[in-house]
């Protein structure tokens, strides 16, 4: 399974206004564990089973809120530092199909 079907498989669409896109911010926690407290605020984040602190899964976090997958030029977009990190666990994580 390649990062197209794996992203499709774990819940994104393709957005195709402007080109084939599928944002990232809605199907992180099918890539990540992700908790919450009752407030809203991060409780704890880990990707890879590597635990992260919360102001690194913040980070993360934001620039996986602006940020997609260019079907067209088969490539990620607005990651930046975290590009690789995202791909290792998009990778590694089996997404079971429907």
């Amino acid at each position: 399974m390649d990062i197209k079907e794996k992203l499709l498989a774990a819940g994104g669409r393709i957005w195709d206004k402007k080109g084939h896109r599928i944002y990232l911010s809605r199907i992180i926690g099918k890539f990540a564990d992700i908790d919450y407290y009752k407030t809203g605020n991060l409780h704890s984040f880990a990707i890879n089973g590597e635990r992260w602190s919360n102001c690194q899964g913040y980070k993360l976090l934001a620039a996986v809120d602006r940020a997609y997958y260019d079907c067209d030029a088969d490539r990620f977009v607005g990651l930046g530092d975290y590009e690789g990190t995202v791909v290792n666990a998009i990778e590694n994580t089996e997404i079971k199909e429907a």
